[in-house]
Order: C-alpha cells, then sequence, then structure tokens
C-alpha cells in the first residue's frame, strides 16, 4: 500500500520542483536515489536479521534452545518417531524435562520457525503435557497451531 501511495503522489511532487522541461531529468534522480535508499534498507535488514539469529543459535530462549545439533537435541529413534508423525514440517522439537529443543532444517522459512515456536508454546500450555508427554498431547497442539497458522501469517 505504501509503494501504491508512494507511486500515486510521486509525478506532482517532481512536477510541482520541475523548472524549463526538466521533469525526466528530476525523475530519473529521483528514482536513483530511491534505489539507493531501497538498497540500502535490504543491506541493513539483513545484518539485523543474521545478527539477531547468530545471537540466537544454541542460546536459551525461555525454556525452548534454538540451534543446538541434531545428535544432541534427538535420539535416532526419536527422531524417526517425530518425522513420521509430521512429515511435512521442516522443523522438530524434542521436549526434555529442563527444555524443550527446536531443531530448523537448514532451508527452514520464517514461516516454518513460527509454527514451531506456535507448536512449542500451545504443548507448553497444556498441563497434561508436562506430567505425560506424548504424541497425542502434541498431535493436539499440532493441529491447534494449523488453526491458527493461516490467519497470522496472513495478518502479517
Amino acid at each position: 500500500m505504501a509503494v501504491v501511495a508512494a507511486r500515486a503522489t510521486q509525478l506532482p511532487i517532481y512536477s510541482s520542483f520541475a523548472k524549463e522541461g526538466n521533469l525526466s531529468d528530476l525523475f530519473a534522480k529521483g528514482e536513483a536515489i530511491s534505489t539507493v535508499f531501497n538498497v540500502l534498507g535490504i543491506g541493513l535488514g539483513i545484518q539485523l536479521v543474521s545478527t539477531v539469529c547468530s545471537s540466537m543459535q544454541g542460546k536459551d530462549a525461555g525454556n525452548v534452545k534454538v540451534g543446538r545439533d541434531l545428535h544432541k537435541a534427538l535420539k535416532p529413534s526419536k527422531l524417526h518417531q517425530l518425522k513420521e508423525r509430521f512429515p511435512e514440517e521442516k522443523f522438530l522439537l524434542n521436549w526434555g524435562t529442563k527444555w524443550t529443543d527446536m531443531v530448523l532444517e537448514h532451508n527452514a522459512t520464517g514461516e516454518d520457525a513460527l509454527r514451531c515456536w506456535l507448536l512449542a508454546a500451545y504443548a507448553a500450555n497444556m498441563d497434561k503435557f508436562v506430567h505425560d508427554p506424548n504424541f497425542s498431547v502434541l498431535q493436539e497442539a499440532y493441529e491447534r497451531m494449523n488453526s491458527v497458522i493461516s490467519p497470522l501469517v496472513g495478518e502479517l
């Protein structure tokens, strides 16, 4: 919406600054400046995201640990159980007694990470899960997460 508003008001603003037919020159310079700031904004965004992600890797984020090595976070038998139960997902969650390990595949997107956080939050809020961490509770939390993720991502 911001792009549409900017494009709609761009020509009248440039026209007000134009002197003796130099509108095309003004327009070209304005586009060049716009492109420079778009590239700078993208670069700063990438730097910010990479800084935040690298500071989160392997560190405790509440009771969820993010970025631990797969072999430290999951036993092979548990890995196969989770992959069979949720084959489409690009994340794995493993509940321990002290924390929950969250492991993302290399090609996971931001939406995959959000899905994983929501699943961990729903499962943690289920009282019975704390006392008996079984797949039926995880499945119930998974269904709740799937019911809210589409509207949430749509709003973002």
